[in-house]
């Protein structure tokens, strides 16, 4: 297996899920494969069973290749996405719940600024308004959004 103590004890961890938190280049991609193969292998889990998330598309792809070669079977019901691919893909499946169509559209950048643009005057928070630049407001706020999400 070639993991540290730390490595191979995030590896065979579980009482529950596990977040691999490192530097790059540190291996965290490795430990998450490994222990990917050893719930799998060793534990009996069903790949449909198992999420594993990151933060870029990038780094979601090159998981999920390396994952399946390294077990050499396709993993077509595993969970290997993003956060954002992850949470759409839960809101498409069972938002109905909770009343949001399964047709629902992700506001692209551009949209979310126009519509807060629209929006503020009405929301009374003239106080928080940068004189100097509305514009700079609207971003703020967009970003405190993103934050609060």
């Amino acid at each position: 297996m070639n993991l540290n103590p730390e490595q191979k004890q995030a590896v065979e961890h579980t009482d529950g899920p596990v977040m691999v938190i490192a530097g790059s280049g540190t291996g965290k991609t490795r430990v998450i494969i490994h222990r990917i193969a050893y719930l799998i292998n060793s534990k009996n889990v069903y790949p449909e069973n198992i999420l594993a998330l990151t933060f870029s598309k990038k780094a979601a792809e090159e998981m999920r290749i390396r994952t399946e070669e390294y077990l050499n079977i396709p993993l077509e019901e595993m969970h290997i996405s993003t956060f954002h691919a992850f949470c759409e893909y839960i809101l498409k499946e069972y938002g109905s719940h909770i009343g949001i169509s399964r047709d629902f559209k992700v506001l692209e950048e551009i949209n979310k600024k126009i519509i807060l643009r629209n929006l503020f005057p009405g929301l009374k928070l003239h106080y928080y308004l940068l004189r100097y630049d509305p514009t700079a407001t609207i971003e703020e706020f967009n970003r405190f959004i993103s934050r609060a999400k």
